[in-house]
């Protein structure tokens, strides 16, 4: 009879740690799905970044160019300048 109590005792012990463990288990995926979320999150913006980045890039390559071309025409009139003063 009190081998009988003592053995009920050690499984609502065991019981009560597997019940535990779960929970904390539980837990445990619970913050690993928030952690692949917010992972999931930061790529996403760092695609976003890279991608406005590379839009500026592009956008600073046409200013460029295009400095490059009024650059060339303000030479060009600065030398049909001198040829009418020098007239």
């Amino acid at each position: 009879m009190a081998d009988d109590k003592f053995i009920v005792e050690m499984l609502r012990g065991i019981q009560t740690a597997v019940t535990q463990t779960n929970q904390r288990l539980d837990k445990v995926e619970s913050h690993m799905g928030n952690l692949e979320r917010r992972q999931t999150a930061s790529t996403h913006f760092e695609q976003s970044v890279l991608a406005h980045l590379a839009a500026l890039h592009e956008s600073m390559d046409e200013f460029k160019s295009d400095m490059r071309a009024v650059r060339g025409e303000m030479r060009d009139v600065h030398n049909r300048i001198d040829r009418v003063e020098n007239r």
